[in-house]
């Protein structure tokens, strides 16, 4: 039985992980093995974000917010959001990643992306 919780440890500490910034929220994304593609990476992180727009109004008093927010329970970023549209390297500016290329084969694990989406938070 040891051998199996040691094997266990091995794997999790293969895991990948990837940063990816959507506008202004950074995801941290576990990639597993890193064979899904890049489209899928840019997909999820989407999901994990969602824009809302809240009025409050209390008496005379209005307020408007507008905040972006982790969506970690329903995963419904892309209903505001959209689809990826471009996926690049280290910064918004950097390198355009073929989004379907394998993680595995363009990235390293800790890797920092930028996602930019079909429709931009308003």
């Amino acid at each position: 039985e040891d051998e199996d919780y040691e094997n266990v440890a091995v794997e999790k500490m293969d895991s990948w992980f990837i940063f990816a910034h959507v506008y202004d929220k950074v995801v941290n994304i576990s990639c597993g093995d890193a064979s899904q593609r890049i489209k899928w990476l840019a997909h999820v992180a989407i999901g994990k974000c969602a824009w809302s727009f809240v009025v409050i109004n209390i008496r005379w008093f209005i307020s408007f917010s507008f905040s972006a927010r982790w969506d970690e329970i329903q995963y419904q970023g892309w209903k505001r959001l959209g689809i990826p549209t471009s996926v690049r390297l280290n910064h918004k500016d950097g390198e355009e990643l073929d989004m379907n290329a394998n993680i595995r084969d363009i990235l390293r694990s800790g890797d920092h992306v930028h996602i930019e989406t079909s429709i931009p938070p308003s």
